[in-house]
C-alpha cells in the first residue's frame, strides 16, 4: 500500500512538472514567436511526456482496482459487485468490508453529500451517490481524480440503462446480471495491460 502511495505521488509530481513545462512553453512562444523549429521540438517533448504520464496513471489504476460495488440508495442493499482481479483478502475481512459498506451506504444515502472517501484497513474506498444507487470503488492505493471521474460517468450510464428497474427495485439482483459487461466496457478500455509495464517505466 505504501508503494502504491509513492507511485501515486510520483505521478502527481510528473503532472505538476508537465504543467510547469507547458507554462514555460507558452512564455517561450510569446517571447520567441519566430523560433518555429524549436517551438515544434518543445511541443513534441511535452506531448510525449503527457502521453507517458497518462499511460503510467492508467497502469497504476489497473493495479490498484479491486472491487466495484453498486448499492441501492433506499435500502442500502448490494445491487451488484464486481471483482477486477483475484483478491488475497481473508474471507472474514472481505465479509466485514461488505457489511461495513452496506451499513455506510444506508447512512450515506441520508446525507446531502454525493461523494465520500473513507479508509478501511489498508484500502481506500470512494463512494459516489446517484439518483437511485451508490457506486463504491475499493482500491489497494490512493484513487486518482481520473478514476473518480470514470466512476461517475459509469454510474450515470448504469442508472440511465437500468432506471426503470431501479425506480421500483424489488430486491431481485438478477435484474442486473449483465452489469459486468457494462463494467468491462467502461473500465477495460481505459486500463493498460501489465505486459506494457516495462515500456512504460523507460525514460520517464
Amino acid at each position: 500500500y505504501k508503494r502504491q502511495n509513492l507511485e501515486y505521488q510520483a505521478i502527481n509530481w510528473l503532472k505538476t512538472t508537465l504543467d510547469f513545462a507547458l507554462n514555460n512553453l507558452e512564455i517561450y512562444k510569446e517571447t520567441f514567436p519566430k523560433a518555429i523549429e524549436k517551438i515544434a521540438q518543445l511541443e513534441q517533448i511535452t506531448q510525449d511526456m503527457n502521453t507517458k504520464i497518462k499511460q503510467l496513471e492508467q497502469f497504476y489504476i489497473s493495479r490498484i482496482l479491486l472491487y466495484l460495488i453498486l448499492i441501492d440508495r433506499n435500502s442500502g442493499l448490494i445491487l451488484y459487485e464486481y471483482g477486477f482481479k483475484k483478491s488475497d483478502f481473508a474471507p472474514d475481512l472481505l465479509s466485514g468490508f461488505l457489511t461495513a459498506i452496506q451499513h455506510f451506504g444506508t447512512e450515506f444515502s441520508k446525507e446531502d453529500t454525493s461523494m465520500r472517501k473513507i479508509t478501511y484497513e489498508n484500502l481506500e474506498i470512494e463512494m459516489y451517490a446517484g439518483s437511485y444507487s451508490i457506486c463504491t470503488l475499493l482500491a489497494d492505493g490512493l484513487i486518482p481524480e481520473n478514476l473518480s471521474l470514470l466512476m461517475r460517468k459509469f454510474l450515470s450510464t448504469f442508472e440511465t440503462k437500468y432506471e426503470n428497474v431501479l425506480k421500483n427495485w424489488s430486491g431481485d439482483v438478477l435484474a442486473f446480471k449483465d452489469v459486468d459487461n457494462l463494467i468491462k466496457e467502461f473500465f477495460s478500455k481505459n486500463l493498460i495491460n501489465e505486459s506494457f509495464k516495462s515500456d512504460l517505466y523507460k525514460n520517464v
